[in-house]
């Protein structure tokens, strides 16, 4: 079974268990309230300054920047189901966000697949040897 994403609420209260194991605060420095605006506030920094021509930096993550798209001419397509014959409109050119990820997050990403990979192989060889 597929393990679910967090929820706003879980993530938050991951936050706060960091910020207050991490630094040595009393459970009553922080609160939940305060650590949604501190990420919101870097949210909104992040995204006012994604125009800049080196992009933002989210820190720990990556850099937040914006790609232009290029523009899409109408041409005609095929519905898969019924092979009927169909116009698919043009696009025009648009800025999308984009998110370079850091060396970091990627080492952190790769070493947690490793070991997700490792646990798998092992539960497969325990029902393979049954």
């Amino acid at each position: 079974m597929a393990k679910k994403s967090l929820t706003q609420t879980e993530y938050l209260d991951e936050i706060l268990e960091l910020i207050i194991e991490e630094n040595d605060y009393d459970a009553e420095d922080w609160t939940r309230k305060e650590v949604k605006a501190c990420l919101e506030a870097a949210s909104m920094i992040s995204i006012a300054h994604a125009t800049d021509k080196n992009g933002s930096p989210i820190f720990g993550v990556g850099k937040l920047r914006l790609h232009k798209k290029k523009a899409a001419r109408a041409r005609m397509g095929r519905n898969p189901s019924t092979g009927e014959e169909i116009k698919i409109k043009a696009r025009p050119a648009m800025y999308v966000p984009k998110l370079r990820m850091s060396k970091a997050c990627k080492d952190g990403c790769a070493e947690l697949v490793k070991k997700k990979n490792k646990k798998l192989a092992q539960k497969f060889k325990a029902k393979k040897n049954k």
